[in-house]
């Protein structure tokens, strides 16, 4: 074999060795496709456990004071009885005749801190007063409600959602223009029960009121 082509197969098969070479050095090293799989499947556990602790976090401000029955960071993402009120409707009905009962109609609402309604589990008691002449509170009613009343008086309507509780009673003076109730309600997430003071009109028939 002539010297320049022999010389000419040994150029080619050094820059054949060159080329092999640099493939090696640019490619992927032995384990980093698995290396790479695993950052990413890491990276997917850091942002599920973020997610966590931010529902956490979130659970954690609505823990309640024992002592004082008070939530000790007031959120707005976590629903929580924060009040009971009187709702439109309230009214208090004389008996149609000496023997018929009146009948104390409460309306209520119970909300959270936003003013939304919320559901509530009960028992509730309610009492019911009127003033006399010396402007002292006489008794004429008191009630216990217990749960299963509570949930089933529960309506919905044009003026929103409220607790329609219909109690009758004996004993309303003729003379009186309204009752002042009390309601104090209970609830399983509550430490202390939330209330409500309120006068409730009495509505007369209108034969009555204009004699």
């Amino acid at each position: 074999m002539p010297r320049t082509e022999l010389r000419a197969d040994w150029m080619i098969a050094a820059l054949l060795l060159g080329l092999a070479g640099c493939t090696a050095n640019v490619g992927p090293k032995d384990g980093a496709v698995a290396q790479a799989a695993r950052v990413s499947a890491l990276e997917s556990e850091v942002a599920a456990l973020q997610v966590e602790l931010k529902e956490a976090t979130d659970a954690l401000a609505t823990v309640r004071d024992p002592a004082r029955g008070l939530r000790v960071v007031d959120t707005l993402s976590v629903p929580w009885p924060d009040r009971v009120v009187e709702a439109s409707g309230s009214a208090v009905r004389p008996g149609g005749t000496p023997d018929a009962p009146a009948v104390l109609q409460f309306r209520v609402r119970t909300e959270d801190a936003r003013g939304r309604f919320l559901q509530t589990t009960g028992p509730a008691e309610v009492v019911a007063a009127t003033i006399s002449d010396t402007d002292a509170a006489v008794e004429v009613g008191r009630w216990s409600i217990d749960a299963d009343v509570w949930r089933d008086a529960l309506r919905e309507g044009l003026l929103g959602t409220a607790y329609a509780i219909d109690l009758p009673f004996q004993g309303l003076p003729a003379e009186a223009q309204f009752l002042l109730v009390r309601l104090e309600l209970q609830d399983v997430r509550l430490h202390e029960p939330l209330r409500v003071e309120s006068p409730v009109p009495v509505i007369r028939p209108l034969s009555e009121t204009s004699r």
